[in-house]
């Protein structure tokens, strides 16, 4: 009996062993994708949305990604995410109806024989990875008439092991000085100037009387450091593109929580 007892209980250890290995493998592992698109063309416009969609590593992670991918896109599919085919296909037969309703309207109200012809494309890929985090780049534009589209640029970076979302919440210290001067310094070179001052040329918010305000989009981790993005208008003219700072791990981990600096060990 007492035999039989210890062999079940080393049994159960192996076990978990091998779990724990499994588990340590997927979440160090490279996380394979598969591109995944739905188009959807009509008399108004042309609609895309293509995503990485993850195909090893663990579920936790794979379920933080499309998830994200989801809640970029819209938020509003309550089907299974697993079924990433049909997510996609449920958010841009959702986005061509609305903007097919648009164009529509246009139409009507207009003396023009001339179709506005519409377009959206978002497209989510995986654009880095390391042993311990994969980061997503999400671009989307989009034209309804007028005289230019609109361009939407942002990031998230999952760590592997649970899928947590790295945002704002792994950071502190934003309206110090010393951070908000390293973001200065990143769009510096962005806008290829030298000073503050200069600087403040080519923003819409006031730097000099006022703190730099915090991007809108969450910081995003990348092979030269952490990116902080800025969308169209949120700082500057259109005509700037969208400001990008991006600051080395070295000069950011000071401001960063624990569970944004372990990733960098």
């Amino acid at each position: 009996m007492k035999k039989n007892l210890f062999l079940l209980i080393m049994f159960a250890a192996l076990l978990g062993m091998q779990t724990s290995c499994n588990q340590k493998k997927e979440t160090t592992g490279e996380v394979k994708t598969n591109a995944d698109s739905v188009v959807v063309k009509s008399k108004f416009g042309d609609y895309s949305i293509l995503v990485d969609v993850p195909q090893s590593g663990n579920k936790m992670l794979n379920d933080a990604i499309l998830e994200y991918a989801s809640e970029t896109l819209g938020g509003n599919y309550y089907d299974d995410i697993a079924n990433a085919n049909g997510m996609l296909k449920f958010y841009c037969d959702s986005i061509s109806k609305a903007f097919d309703e648009f164009g529509k309207e246009l139409a009507e109200n207009s003396s023009s024989e001339d179709t506005i012809r519409m377009e959206y494309e978002a497209r989510i890929v995986k654009k880095y990875e390391t042993p311990k985090l994969v980061t997503y780049a999400n671009t989307c534009y989009m034209f309804t008439g007028g005289a230019h589209g609109s361009t939407i640029n942002s990031g998230a970076t999952f760590r592997k092991s649970d899928g947590r979302h790295i945002t704002w919440d792994s950071f502190k210290d934003f309206d110090s000085d010393g951070f908000s001067q390293l973001i200065i310094e990143g769009l510096k070179k962005y806008f290829n100037v030298e000073t503050d001052e200069q600087l403040a040329e080519n923003l819409l918010v006031d730097i000099k009387n006022q703190p730099l305000p915090r991007p809108k989009s969450a910081p995003e981790f990348g092979p030269d450091g952490v990116t902080f993005t800025y969308q169209q208008y949120e700082i500057a003219a259109y005509a700037a593109g969208i400001p990008t700072a991006t600051v080395p791990y070295e000069k950011i981990k000071p401001f960063m929580l624990a569970s944004a600096a372990k990733l960098l060990e």
